[in-house]
């Protein structure tokens, strides 16, 4: 299963209970290096790049594009009419 970068971050904003601005996917990376090779006598010098964990950062409007997410649009906030049709409803 794939997520786009919308996608998550729409799951993220949902999760954290967001209703508003213009949101981007972080992504921290962690970088190492080292000699690798099949043996030592081929061994060259090598980085190791990982994703250490995502984030999500708040951005101007000015920065609405394919990789930003606005979470009054996947996210809205409930209202309170809505909100007392479904206490009424459950109740």
């Amino acid at each position: 299963m794939h997520f786009s970068f919308k996608e998550l971050l729409t799951l993220m904003l949902k999760e954290k209970g967001i209703h508003e601005g213009l949101w981007m996917l972080q992504v921290e990376f962690t970088m190492s290096a080292g000699n690798f090779g099949a043996s030592e006598d081929v061994a060259i010098p090598t980085s190791f790049l990982g994703v250490s964990r995502l984030g999500m950062v708040q951005v101007p409007k000015l920065e609405l594009s394919n990789l930003t997410v606005d979470a009054a649009e996947v996210n809205p906030a409930k209202t309170a009419t809505k909100a007392r049709r479904s206490a009424t409803k459950a109740g």
